[in-house]
């Protein structure tokens, strides 16, 4: 039985190629997998958890949630296994009625667990990038419970509205940043690997999926789920209990690790 990584999804109805791929992914691995990890930016947006609630967004997502809650059903019946979700730049506002919902659990990063033997550290990755100081600013700002709590206290619209500002500002800046500065920093992520004392790290954000080695160990890059990313590119980091890793594609072991 593996443990299972994806990340950067980032679903929406905007995105239903997308969509449908994760269900068939799931349904695929629903008697395979011992645990499922989520590592961020599994929607574009989240700006509440009254998301769940509106009649516009109801198409797309009610698919998505029941199709988490089966698979997670499906972990059960196996073994103690869950599904378990690190929030990502775009869908940090995810909340505890989601999980619920969802039937999954939501865990703070970076999360140390032992995958296979082997000491690992989990966390979404854009904390690594440390060369974009104004996203590192933008982030630091919008994390406080002060920002959080007055965001969440406008109108569902008013948010919407706002995030889909934030979104276009972004995507506006990334235009001009050069592609290093959006990347991982290679020293705060051996930095990282050393303060936890842990041999493996596994994250995403970045959209360039590779494996990195260090001195204090290796890093794994998750790939984005765009539909149209090339198949042999994979979609996913799967971890046996013997520690052996394999890249993903379509639901089927690609390439060993």
């Amino acid at each position: 039985m593996s443990s299972l990584f994806i990340s950067d999804l980032h679903l929406s109805a905007a995105t239903p190629r997308t969509c449908e791929r994760l269900i068939g992914w799931l349904e695929s691995h629903a008697n395979v997998a011992r645990d499922l990890w989520i590592l961020g930016d599994l929607f574009e947006v989240w700006v509440g958890d009254d998301t769940i609630d509106d009649p516009l967004e109801r198409d797309w997502l009610e698919p998505i949630l029941r199709a988490l809650r089966a698979f997670s059903a499906s972990l059960n019946r196996s073994g103690p296994g869950k599904i378990r979700l690190i929030r990502g730049n775009r869908d940090f506002l995810l909340g505890a009625r989601f999980a619920q919902t969802a039937s999954l659990t939501i865990v703070d990063e970076p999360a140390e667990v032992t995958i296979g033997g082997v000491p690992t550290l989990l966390l979404h990755g854009d904390t690594l990038c440390t060369d974009d100081l104004a996203y590192q600013a933008f982030r630091q700002e919008v994390r406080t419970p002060q920002w959080i709590d007055a965001f969440l206290a406008r109108p569902y619209a008013e948010r919407r509205a706002i995030a889909a500002q934030m979104r276009d500002a972004s995507r506006a800046a990334g235009t001009t940043k050069a592609s290093a500065i959006t990347d991982a920093n290679p020293a705060e992520a051996q930095a990282l690997l050393a303060r936890h004392r842990v041999r493996r790290m596994i994250h995403g954000h970045t959209h360039r999926p590779a494996r990195h080695e260090y001195p204090q160990g290796e890093r794994f890059v998750l790939t984005d789920w765009d539909f149209d990313v090339p198949q042999d590119k994979g979609c996913a980091i799967s971890a046996t209990r013997g520690g052996g890793l394999w890249v993903q594609a379509d639901g089927s072991v690609h390439q060993s690790i």
